[in-house]
């Protein structure tokens, strides 16, 4: 098996599957070859696996004209046009005719203000509803998380990325991310907590590893530039 290799200082080996189907390992500065070439035959189903995922997903936000982008779970068409920055007109989003950069910085700006009154107003409503005590929010650009919480602090993060899902989903991962308030860890009082806010969150769950499998939830520039899938052997 072809892969990249990138020795450091960390415990386990970690093995990378980029979009392009690249495979890259980071392991010990002191590993041997041989135990790399061990486990990547024992996780070679996963990395096919993974391979032929990547092949199948589409791009959430394809920024190129005649392109399309996913939002609040709709796809548009993406045009090139002659604007200053991003604009929706609910049929379809012009971009600006600029360098890779700036188009990608002023789309993932546009996305977290689009993204802000949505998911304040389903914070608030769960926690007006439900005697919940908040303090912030704030929008990210995290990739692993849709959302985080800093229980001590009252702060709520959330993804731009949620802004490509439905609205259904978007109120289900506040929800989740406000039972944190309650409890941070994932204990079975959180679960009840989150089945309080959230009686359908069995479904949304459901729904969201169902958009997870069909989109890499990230923006393109011309080419696929999404997250690799990760796994780690410790």
């Amino acid at each position: 098996m072809n892969y990249r290799l990138v020795r450091g200082r960390r415990r386990g080996i970690r093995i990378r599957v980029f979009p392009d189907g690249q495979v890259e390992v980071r392991a010990p500065a002191r590993i041997s070859a041989t135990r790399i070439d061990q486990v990547l035959a024992e996780h070679s189903d996963w990395i096919l696996c993974k391979q032929q995922q990547m092949k199948q997903k589409k791009t959430a936000a394809e920024l190129l004209d005649g392109g399309s982008i996913l939002l609040f779970g709709e796809v548009y068409p993406v045009r090139c046009a002659d604007v200053e920055k991003p604009q929706w007109d609910t049929s379809a989003f012009l971009v600006p005719n600029a360098d890779v950069q700036r188009v990608r910085r002023d789309v993932v700006s546009f996305l977290k203000r689009l993204l802000l009154p949505v998911v304040s107003k389903a914070v608030q409503d769960i926690c007006m509803n439900n005697d919940l005590n908040w303090n912030g929010i704030r929008i990210n650009s995290a990739v692993t998380r849709w959302g985080s919480c800093n229980k001590e602090k009252g702060n709520l993060n959330f993804s731009y990325r949620l802004a490509f899902l439905p609205r259904e989903l978007i109120e289900a991962v506040a929800a989740h991310e406000c039972a944190h308030l309650v409890y941070a860890d994932h204990s079975a009082r959180f679960w009840q907590t989150v089945a309080r806010l959230d009686p359908d969150f069995k479904r949304h769950r459901e729904q969201l590893r169902i958009w997870e499998k069909m989109y890499h939830f990230d923006i393109s520039v011309g080419k696929s530039e999404s997250e690799p899938f990760s796994l780690t052997n410790n």
